[in-house]
Parts: structure tokens; C-alpha cells; sequence
């Protein structure tokens, strides 16, 4: 997309099913997370060069994730695990998937929970919990939950302001 004009100069396809989320990673590289479709094809994140056009690669997490966001501390790409409450770990340095549907990073033992937003901030992830009313930390470093915040009836978004004392 050309800012100064809003015109769409380029697509890029995706071989994804169901993509939900975009973001840019440190690397300059746009990384694309898909659900799927809920049957034969499985929750992915790709890697896509934005000035070759193509995608770089292809980590299968499972499930179906939706919601992502990239901490430039750790390198390290978090995808909302669909319904189950859990984060998917990607090691964007290593392209090692740490955490996936067979094996995911536990937030909540709430059944029906789902994470609809990410935010990542200097090697702290933040998860919003849904079903279970939660803000939840998560270091990025050792991918452990430090901290657990209680919230309104089933938050959907987050935004991170920082102080002195926190």
C-alpha cells in the first residue's frame, strides 16, 4: 500500500486457509497467522519477504490460532491458540516452533477460553483471556507466566501504558 496515495500497489498470496492477523516483524519480514479451516488444514504462521513477494516459510503450529504478536526482545513470535486458553511459541532465531497444539504454552484452565489479543513489550508478553477475565504476563525469555491480573467480563483487546513503578 502506497501511504501517501492509499492505492494497493502489490498483493502478496498467502498459501494459508482463514488468515487472521499481520504484523511486521524486527526483521522486516511480514509474518501472516491463519486458523485454517477447521478440518484438513491446521493453524499456520508464515514468514513472507515483502520485497520478493514470497513467503520465506511455513511453521505448522495446529489448532487454530488467531491473534499475534512479535517480541523483539527474545525473537520470538506468540499466536493465541485458538480455544484452549494457550499460546503457540514460535523462535523466529532458530525457526524452532517451541510450543504448538500438541504442545502448547498453558494461560488459563478455563474451558472455552480463547486469547484475542497480544501484545508484546520488552520481553513481556500480555494475553487477554477471555472466557476467564485475565490479563495475563508472560516472560519471553523462559515463556512462564509471571503475573495474572483479574478484569472486566471478557476483555477483548489490550493496550500496555508503562510507569516507573511497574
Amino acid at each position: 500500500i502506497d501511504t501517501t496515495t492509499d492505492h494497493v500497489t502489490a498483493t502478496i498470496a498467502t498459501g494459508q486457509v482463514n488468515p487472521q492477523a499481520l504484523t511486521v516483524g524486527p526483521d522486516g519480514m511480514l509474518y501472516v497467522v491463519a486458523t485454517g479451516d477447521f478440518d484438513t488444514r491446521m493453524g499456520e504462521l508464515e514468514r513472507i519477504d515483502p520485497q520478493a513477494g514470497t513467503i520465506e516459510t511455513r511453521f505448522a503450529v495446529g489448532g487454530a490460532p488467531g491473534s499475534l504478536t512479535i517480541d523483539a526482545t527474545c525473537n520470538k513470535a506468540y499466536l493465541g491458540g485458538g480455544f484452549g486458553g494457550h499460546l503457540f511459541v514460535v523462535d523466529l532465531a532458530t525457526d524452532e516452533v517451541r510450543f504448538d497444539a500438541q504442545a502448547p504454552l498453558a494461560l488459563t484452565d478455563t474451558p472455552g477460553d480463547f486469547i484475542p489479543a497480544l501484545h508484546a513489550w520488552e520481553g513481556q508478553i500480555h494475553a487477554v483471556a477471555w472466557a476467564s477475565n485475565a490479563l495475563i504476563e508472560v516472560d519471553c525469555a523462559s515463556d512462564t507466566v509471571t503475573e495474572r491480573f483479574t478484569v472486566g467480563d471478557h476483555p477483548a483487546d489490550v493496550a500496555i501504558r508503562r510507569s516507573e513503578s511497574r
